[in-house]
C-alpha cells in the first residue's frame, strides 16, 4: 500500500507524482506541528523580513489555537514574547533615552534602498527579490522602519500609510 506523504489532511490521491490542487487556508490550518512548538530554530524558506512576519503572524495564531497543548514555553511563545518585547522597548524609548539607551528609528526609503541594492552586484538578487514582495498587492501602502540601539540593529517593523 502506498504512503501517501501530505501536511494537511484533505486532498486527492494520486498515483506517483502529479499535479493536485493548490491548497487553502482551510488545509493550512489543519497541518500540525510534529515537535509541538519545542523547536529551537526557526525554519524559513524565505530569509527576508516578510518571511519573518509570516512566522510572527503564525506564532500569535498558533498560541491563539493552543496548538501546542498547555505548553507556554514553545517557539511560539517567544515571538509573540518579542513581538511583545518590541512594543515595550517603542513605548518606553523615551525612559531607554535618559538612562543612555537611545533608540533610533529610521524610515526606510524603499525606491532608493532597492536601487542601491540592485545597483550592486553582491546584493541585486535580494534587492529584485524584495522588491517582489514589497509589490504584492498585500504589502501595498506600508512603510518599513528600522530600529536599532547603540548601532546594533533590533528589528524592523512596517506600518501602513492609510
Amino acid at each position: 500500500m502506498p504512503k501517501v506523504l501530505r501536511l494537511h489532511k484533505t486532498g486527492s490521491n494520486v498515483e506517483g507524482w502529479a499535479k493536485t490542487s493548490q491548497i487553502t487556508s482551510t488545509e493550512i490550518k489543519d497541518i500540525t506541528d510534529g515537535a509541538y512548538g519545542r523547536a529551537l530554530k526557526i525554519n524559513a524558506s524565505i530569509p527576508t523580513p516578510f518571511a519573518r512576519m509570516h512566522l510572527f503572524e503564525t506564532a500569535f495564531d498558533f498560541v491563539k489555537r493552543g496548538v501546542a497543548g498547555n505548553s507556554t514555553n514553545t517557539i511560539y511563545h517567544k515571538f509573540v514574547t518579542h513581538f511583545w518585547d518590541l512594543w515595550e522597548l517603542l513605548y518606553n524609548q523615551e525612559s531607554y533615552a535618559q538612562a543612555g539607551n537611545k533608540v533610533i528609528i529610521r524610515r526606510w526609503n524603499k525606491q532608493q534602498q532597492l536601487g542601491a541594492m540592485q545597483s550592486n552586484p553582491n546584493t541585486n538578487l535580494l534587492g529584485r527579490t524584495l522588491e517582489l514582495f514589497m509589490n504584492d498587492r498585500r504589502f501595498q501602502g506600508w512603510r518599513i522602519s528600522s530600529c536599532s540601539s547603540m548601532s546594533q540593529p533590533i528589528a524592523v517593523a512596517t506600518d501602513t500609510c492609510s
